[in-house]
């Protein structure tokens, strides 16, 4: 049940339990390579986004894990994907899940704003968000 860590010079990544399997971004303080250079904007900062309230929470061997439920995927979530995760309730923007980052790591703005982007992305590209409003 426990995965196996393979450590490379960008990311941690978790060996896959069953096809579904993944982890979600890594931590901050590893160097880390995006897709996208592109910053959130102004826009974005205001969105509220919210996860879908059928993906199930778990701990396992103090790690955290979404199961969604309707792909039978687990995803395993790093602190900072997990910190992320946990402030996607329809309530927090992205622009306080960014200051949530910055205080409980103490990295800069910028840093902080890449993790939840490229976390938002993920969770998104999973399906394990629901629509975002504006606030």
């Amino acid at each position: 049940m426990v995965s196996q860590v393979n450590k490379t010079s960008t990311t941690a990544l978790r060996v896959r339990t069953n096809p579904g399997s993944r982890l979600l971004w890594g931590s901050i303080g590893e160097t880390m390579t995006m897709a996208s250079t592109t910053q959130p904007s102004i826009v974005e900062d205001c969105r509220t986004p919210k996860r879908r309230l059928d993906v199930g929470e778990f701990q396992i061997d103090g790690e955290a894990v979404l199961l969604d439920r309707r792909t039978n995927a687990m995803h395993f979530l790093n602190r900072t994907a997990w910190i992320v995760w946990s402030n996607c309730d329809g309530v927090f923007t992205r622009r306080q899940m960014s200051q949530a980052l910055c205080e409980t790591f103490a990295v800069d703005k910028e840093t902080a704003d890449m993790h939840v982007a490229r976390v938002l992305e993920q969770l998104t590209d999973s399906s394990l968000l629901g629509d975002e409003t504006s606030e």
